[in-house]
């Protein structure tokens, strides 16, 4: 079967994403080891990726509120 070019596309982009996706969560989790800050959202969490906005947003505040409070 002939792969569509969309459905190729959409398969590349995906795993385009998906590396950065890990890089970028490897540097966040690092962050939140390194500084003992306790976050759900890390460590390849599947909440950042169903609902990517709501998880940065929570992974923000919890950072936040950690460097208030060690001030």
């Amino acid at each position: 079967m002939k792969i569509p070019k969309y459905i190729y596309r959409a398969i590349m982009l995906r795993a385009k994403y998906a590396k950065l996706y890990n890089y970028y969560d490897y540097i966040v989790s690092d962050y939140c080891d390194k500084h003992n800050i306790e976050c759900e959202f890390t460590h390849g969490h599947v909440e950042t990726v169903v609902h990517p906005k709501e998880a940065a947003e929570e992974t923000l505040q919890i950072i936040e509120t950690i460097k208030d409070n060690k001030i």
